[in-house]
């Protein structure tokens, strides 16, 4: 305990003293060469890696992905772990959160079509309990956290009971009726769950079945569009933050004025462009040593914010992750491709009247089929819809069959929601 609460002061006094460019980006030079260091002298992938390159243009190694990752991860992490032994604790894990060992092990949810697997140890831990506290709580007083996630993990164990704070973990293949009668119980003042959940929670609420009041609401896991978020705070009358979380470490969380900041402080954040202020992350954990993040293409799609936030600190601002950069919509036209990005679809589709969710599956190179959940006559928004789309595709000069069927495709409650998909 006494090291989550060593990190929760470093995180705050962090937060504070590092808010200006210049001085942030001399504290990442230094962490920076000191884990590069560190991972040289442990790492064999890395020394293998990085042959014929300068370290100290550390800005400019190699870049790695998952695949490369999990395909070296004997010779990737620095602790002698290998691979078929990390993924039997990772799943052990996911059905029991008290596995007998130093280390955490985890597992992504494999949206990127294949799971990544992390390890971290006792001292990561306590870091990243001690970072999220600092971050999430606004003031220190007794808090009861609600987390619905698709596994437990004892990485959230690490903070689960104390006294000014409670955790009560959700499992989300739990029937939602279920976690209803336990929220009513437990009366939570932070609800933390996948927007997909939250919404879920909204229509209990509106029934007059789930009577909680939290103070905040708190988006994970999967991407919370611009609509979906004003509805939340509309219902529940309550701010909807958000934590940015991957395999591959802590990557942004909202201040209290609601805007998600790059965490600066742990991650350095290179941003390559995908045009229209679309870019894709790459990051250099500047904390992990147990299984080392650096130059990683994360492969999802971010926008940002073009101006600082009130909040006075200068770390970046994502205004949109948009989601996976495989999951892009590609289309032939006359010129060669282009890609459709998500909020241009998003966009089309839920400026018609009578849209109440929707989901884009790319079937081939030019063949969409659009799943549409109305309020209105279906066939008469499905039209209205491919008028829209036709519209917008009119920009890349290319011809797409558009397909449309009543009602959203089924998905299990375990599965991220993923609107744009690419197959």
């Amino acid at each position: 305990m006494l090291d989550i609460i060593k990190h929760f002061l470093q995180a705050k006094r962090r937060w504070q003293t590092l808010r200006d460019a210049k001085t942030l980006k001399s504290y990442q030079d230094k962490k920076a060469r000191e884990i590069l260091d560190y991972v040289k002298e442990h790492s064999s992938f890395y020394r293998h890696h990085w042959q014929g390159y300068d370290s100290n243009n550390w800005q400019h190694l190699p870049i790695i992905n998952k695949a490369l990752m999990m395909d070296n991860f004997d010779k990737f992490n620095t602790v002698g772990i290998k691979k078929d032994v990390a993924l039997k604790f990772a799943h052990q894990a996911e059905t029991n959160s008290k596995v007998s060992n130093r280390f955490t092990y985890g597992l992504s949810s494999g949206t990127s079509g294949e799971r990544g697997l992390f390890v971290v140890d006792h001292q990561e831990r306590a870091m990243w309990a001690g970072i999220v506290l600092a971050r999430v709580l606004r003031q220190i007083k007794p808090e009861r956290i609600a987390l619905f996630l698709r596994a437990n993990s004892n990485l959230y164990q690490t903070v689960r009971r104390g006294r000014f704070l409670q955790f009560r973990y959700f499992d989300l293949s739990t029937p939602l009726e279920q976690s209803v009668q336990l929220l009513n119980t437990f009366q939570p003042t932070i609800l933390v769950a996948p927007p997909s959940i939250l919404e879920q929670l909204t229509t209990k609420r509106e029934a007059g079945r789930l009577h909680i009041q939290p103070e905040r609401l708190i988006s994970v896991a999967e991407v919370l569009e611009p609509q979906d978020k004003i509805k939340l705070e509309s219902i529940f009358n309550v701010p909807v933050h958000q934590i940015y979380q991957a395999t591959e470490g802590l990557l942004a969380i909202s201040c209290k004025h609601g805007l998600l900041h790059l965490q600066e402080d742990l991650i350095v954040v290179q941003l390559e462009s995908l045009g229209d202020n679309h870019f894709t992350p790459i990051i250099t954990d500047l904390w992990r040593k147990t299984q080392p993040i650096i130059r990683y293409d994360l492969g999802d799609v971010l926008r940002l914010e073009t101006e600082p936030c009130t909040c006075g600190n200068s770390w970046r601002v994502i205004k949109q992750i948009e989601g996976r950069k495989n999951d892009f919509i590609e289309i032939s036209t006359s010129q060669g491709k282009a890609n459709l990005f998500p909020d241009e679809l998003r966009q089309s589709i839920l400026s018609v009247t009578g849209v109440l969710d929707y989901t884009v599956i790319q079937k081939g190179i030019n063949h969409l089929h659009i799943y549409l959940e109305t309020s209105n006559t279906f066939n008469l928004v499905a039209a209205n819809v491919k008028q829209c789309l036709e519209k917008l595709l009119q920009h890349f000069d290319a011809t797409v069959k558009l397909e449309f069927t009543r009602g959203l495709p089924p998905r299990e409650s375990t599965i991220k929601r993923r609107r744009i998909i690419r197959r």
